[in-house]
C-alpha cells in the first residue's frame, strides 16, 4: 500500500467533486470570499492521528465538502442548492477509495448552512464525510 496523506486525501476528493454538474468553482485553497457560485470548499473538520516512531500512523478524519452560494432569498437558494443533494454523495461513493488516497469512510452527514463568509451572508449544504481512515 502506498503511504496515504491527508493532502493527497484532500486533493482526490477535490478531483472528484470538480466532476459533478453544475459547480462553477471547486477550490484547492478557500478564497476569503465567495467569488464564484456554486462554489465548493473541502477541508479537514477534524480529526485524530495515532502512532509513533515504532507503529503505523492511523488517521481517522471527518472531511468538510461545503457547497456555497451567496444568500438572497430562501426559496431561490433552497432551488439552487437542491440538485447538489442528489449529486454530491453518490459522486464521493464513486470509488470509496479515491483511487487509494485513503483507505475508505463510513457514512456523508448533510448539513444546510447559512453563515457568514468573508462579510457576506451564505447558504448550502455541508457533505460531511465521517471516518475517513488513512493509513501510514
Amino acid at each position: 500500500m502506498s503511504s496515504q496523506t491527508i493532502a493527497g486525501a484532500l486533493a482526490a476528493i477535490i478531483t472528484t467533486v470538480r466532476g459533478v454538474s453544475g459547480l462553477r468553482k471547486v477550490f484547492d485553497n478557500p478564497p476569503e470570499q465567495v467569488t464564484q457560485e456554486p462554489m465548493v470548499v473541502v477541508y479537514v473538520a477534524s480529526g485524530d492521528v495515532t502512532g509513533g516512531p515504532l507503529q503505523a500512523k492511523r488517521a481517522i478524519l471527518s472531511i468538510a465538502v461545503d457547497v456555497i452560494i451567496t444568500g438572497s432569498r430562501l426559496d431561490r437558494d433552497i432551488a439552487t442548492l437542491a440538485p447538489f443533494l442528489d449529486s454530491i454523495p453518490p459522486a464521493l461513493w464513486t470509488d470509496p477509495s479515491f483511487g487509494g488516497a485513503i483507505t475508505n469512510f463510513e457514512n456523508v452527514q448533510i448539513t444546510f448552512l447559512s453563515t457568514d463568509y468573508g462579510g457576506k451572508d451564505v447558504r448550502g449544504y455541508q457533505f460531511l464525510m465521517q471516518n475517513v481512515n488513512l493509513i501510514n
